[in-house]
């Protein structure tokens, strides 16, 4: 099974670099040795489709503007997501529009999709520092990433 953890952020827009961090720590705690494939990526919408296919199995972190106390580590359904037409703007294409695509060009898109996602409060700043909320989450939503990893037997 071809798995791969992908950490979405910005690593100078401040709390938008979670999912990157998330990323880091998760490779570190699965070693060398792991097969999961640990990928950070600073671009979005369809740039991102070449990393997806061939993947069967597909954990992204990322950082989710969202009513939550932030630090709030959560694991949105592809349903609860924003959703953008597939024909919207292919640089700003969501990831459930991205994956429609995928799958309507014939691609071999993840089977198995599981978001993890650490709340954080309203815009974004420069900075190369994450809040101190959204910093204390990193470990947290680096162990609900394994818990994916270990309950779906894909680690």
């Amino acid at each position: 099974m071809r798995t791969l953890v992908l950490g979405l952020g910005n690593p100078i827009m401040g709390d938008d670099a979670v999912g990157l961090r998330v990323a880091q720590e998760v490779r570190r705690r699965l070693g060398e040795a792991s097969h999961v494939r640990v990928e950070e990526c600073c671009s979005a919408g369809i740039s991102l489709l070449d990393r997806l296919v061939e993947c069967d199995a597909l954990v992204v972190v990322d950082a989710l503007r969202c009513a939550l106390q932030p630090g709030t580590v959560l694991s949105p359904t592809l349903e609860e997501l924003p959703r953008q037409p597939v024909t919207a703007d292919f640089h700003a294409m969501g990831l459930p529009g991205m994956l429609e695509l995928g799958r309507h060009l014939g691609l071999s898109m993840p089977q198995r999709v599981a978001i993890i996602g650490v709340a954080v409060a309203g815009d974004f700043t420069a900075s190369d520092t994450l809040s101190p909320e959204v910093e204390r989450a990193v470990a947290s939503a680096a162990d609900r990433v394994l818990e994916e990893l270990s309950c779906a037997s894909l680690a």
